[in-house]
């Protein structure tokens, strides 16, 4: 992921940042999807250029089983049982509870996923914690930061294993520091960076001092704000 990314950010596509949520939702096949799409979405409103979403990825939805006689895609149609339909992220979106979601009060043209009475628009605008309310607060942590939106971006050299880069602009700098994998890494620093937690995929971490090291839990990334710089800006 880190060469992805360093090969990404060398070609300076800046028209676009690419979704890593793949077709749309449930496509992260990883231990724990639920925490794996948290990451990919820092990761997402982190890099350059302009974040793309499909409807459903704000809110984390896994693709939903479509029935044989429920298939509408005409690649579903024309091969079935190869998976190359497209009906499975294109199921209405949740926005509440309700037997049809909020999406109509008709029949819908596609079946909802079985979650859609916990994983809705209207249940995720209560719970601080929900993946909704982490990318409302990654879209205003961008809108109001020029340092991710339009600053520069460098690798940044840690030990622990974990993704970890600099974004800044006018000595104004943020470290982003992602763990992709299942199990808890000890991180620190290459250089002498100190700072403080702005922004976590995990609870309770916002305003954490950070002095050279930190600790991220399996599935879990950090946005630091840089208390000072070790030279100038590459």
């Amino acid at each position: 992921m880190s060469q992805f990314v360093s090969k990404l950010e060398k070609r300076r596509q800046c028209a676009a940042t690419a979704t890593f949520f793949g077709a749309r939702r449930g496509t992260c096949q990883t231990h724990e999807p639920n925490r794996a799409m948290r990451v990919a979405m820092v990761l997402l409103m982190t890099l350059r250029g302009t974040p793309t979403l499909y409807y459903g990825d704000e809110l984390g939805l896994m693709n939903a089983p479509i029935p044989p006689e429920r298939v509408r895609d005409p690649f579903g149609l024309n091969m079935p049982g190869t998976g190359q339909g497209r009906d499975a992220e294109r199921t209405p979106m949740p926005w509440d509870s309700s037997s049809n979601a909020g999406f109509t009060i008709a029949e819908p043209w596609l079946p909802l996923g079985k979650d859609h009475i916990v994983m809705n628009v209207e249940a995720q605008k209560r719970d601080t914690g929900s993946m909704l309310s982490l990318t409302r607060a990654l879209l205003e942590f961008r809108r109001r930061e020029p340092s991710v939106s339009l600053g520069d971006w460098a690798p940044l050299a840690v030990e622990g294993g974990v993704l970890a880069y600099i974004r800044g602009r006018d000595r104004r700098r943020f470290a982003v520091l992602l763990n992709l994998g299942s199990v808890p890494r000890a991180v620190r620093f290459g250089e002498d960076l100190e700072g403080r937690i702005v922004l976590s995929t995990h609870p309770g971490r916002i305003g954490s001092a950070i002095h050279d090291r930190t600790d991220l839990g399996a599935d879990e990334a950090v946005i630091i704000r840089l208390g000072h710089a070790t030279g100038d800006w590459p």
